[in-house]
């Protein structure tokens, strides 16, 4: 490497006498000596790169390699629970297919199916996807463990019936290299309807303060699990609520993203399980601090609108058949 000794000084001349001799050293310890440059020394000065070292070793910096996060993408990992759901899945196959960003993995869990579920995941060869299959206690449990063989940075989850835009991936991966948050939200559409986050405190509209939809609708940092925990078993339906509140609570970064992601699937058992799905919410809100009068009365408006609901698809039902 070249080196020049450089310290302020006002002689010039002493400069020199004291610079020739520095430069004797300095060949008598094996360095090379740019004779263009000036030298000034003082006693027990430690050799600097020269001006023209320094050129040379930036030039050499930016020929070189970017860092590993420059070069690699941000991994996302789309999760899936499964059981015999061979009807459901080749919507959500296709439209991961369509995936203008193709830079992303597919791992499913499968609980056991027989009904061909199987056959046509191990049958998948344009999509990196990752399987596993083994009897669960559940659609949490089945996620926790597709989660565990999971390589994203990132995940995203998608039921078997849920169905991505084109460019989902691809935004969600410009809204985390834009903000680096740890929760990034976007929209849903659940048949004419679009999910959105709700404008209001979390113990009105409980996680639905905070993203707009867990499935399809959020991509969240896979570490979070390590600091707020997997999701409960303790809530066969609401856990994925228990965690995003905890994580939201707990200080997890958020940024909305505002485009939409894609197609909610309409056999999801929240859904399916309305009364379920109240309680169940019902507790998760106690345990995050909730106050118990107002969460009784809006676990019984819950019930109401959800009878109300199943009452008036009752009705439109039989005058359909009539």
């Amino acid at each position: 490497m070249l080196f020049s000794l450089e310290v302020p000084s006002k002689n010039y001349h002493y400069e020199r006498r004291f610079a020739s001799r520095a430069a004797r050293r300095a060949l008598q310890q094996g360095l090379r000596v740019d004779r263009n440059c000036r030298f000034a020394v003082c006693c027990g000065a430690r050799p600097v790169p020269s001006r023209s070292s320094q050129r040379a070793s930036s030039r050499q910096k930016s020929d070189s390699p970017l860092s590993e996060r420059e070069q690699a993408p941000t991994k996302i990992s789309v999760v899936t629970a499964t059981y015999n759901c061979v009807g459901q899945l080749p919507n959500l196959l296709e439209s991961l297919r369509k995936q203008t960003d193709g830079n992303f993995e597919w791992v499913v869990a499968d609980g056991g199916s027989s009904d061909g579920t199987l056959e046509l995941l191990r049958s998948i060869a344009d999509v990196d996807v990752v399987i596993s299959s083994q009897p669960d206690f559940g659609i949490y449990d089945a996620l926790n463990r597709a989660l565990r063989s999971a390589s994203g940075e990132y995940y995203i989850v998608a039921g078997a019936d849920d169905c991505f835009y084109p460019d989902a991936i691809a935004n969600y991966r410009r809204a985390i290299d834009t903000s680096g948050a740890d929760i990034i939200t976007a929209r849903g559409m659940y048949g004419l309807h679009c999910f959105r986050i709700k404008n209001g405190p979390a113990w009105l509209f409980g996680d639905k303060a905070f993203i707009a939809q867990h499935s399809l609708g959020t991509a969240f940092r896979r570490d979070l699990h390590s600091r707020f925990g997997f999701y409960s078993r303790k809530f066969p339906i609401a856990a994925d609520s228990f965690f995003v509140l905890q994580a939201c609570k707990g200080g997890a970064t958020r940024y909305d993203a505002a485009f939409v992601a894609g197609a909610i699937g309409r056999h999801g058992v929240s859904y399916v399980d309305w009364v379920g799905s109240a309680t169940e919410l019902f507790r998760v809100q106690l345990l995050v601090g909730c106050a118990l009068i107002p969460q009784v009365l809006l676990l019984l408006l819950r019930i109401l609108k959800g009878s109300s609901a199943k009452v008036r698809s009752l009705h439109n039902a039989i005058f359909r058949r009539l």
